[in-house]
């Protein structure tokens, strides 16, 4: 991935192949249209955390596609646990405001 974006199920995907951090969870959930990350940092092993889900597409005739974007915040967590816990509580908050709605 010498690009810093590349498709993915229907959306521009934003790489970090260059990072040293490694992927230690790729989950993709084709019912919902979202993915869920989870990164263990190359600096100190702690883990961050993503939820992806998919933007607006853009008016920019240049990307036809929409951008994952992550709504899972910043946070960092000590162990892998942890952060799963973190994960799950908002990817269930995300989709109850998506019924509520």
């Amino acid at each position: 991935m010498s690009k810093p974006w590349t498709e993915r199920h229907g959306g521009i995907w934003l790489n970090k192949a260059s990072t040293v951090d490694q992927l230690v969870v790729e989950e993709y959930d084709s019912e919902r249209d979202s993915f869920t990350l989870i990164w263990q940092r190359a600096s100190d092993g702690h883990f961050q955390i993503e939820y992806l889900v998919k933007g607006n597409a853009s008016s920019d005739p240049q990307w036809s596609l929409p951008f994952w974007e992550n709504i899972a915040g910043q946070g960092i967590y000590g162990t892998l646990s942890d952060a799963q816990a973190d994960l799950k509580a908002i990817v269930s908050g995300y989709r109850q405001r998506a019924i509520d709605t």
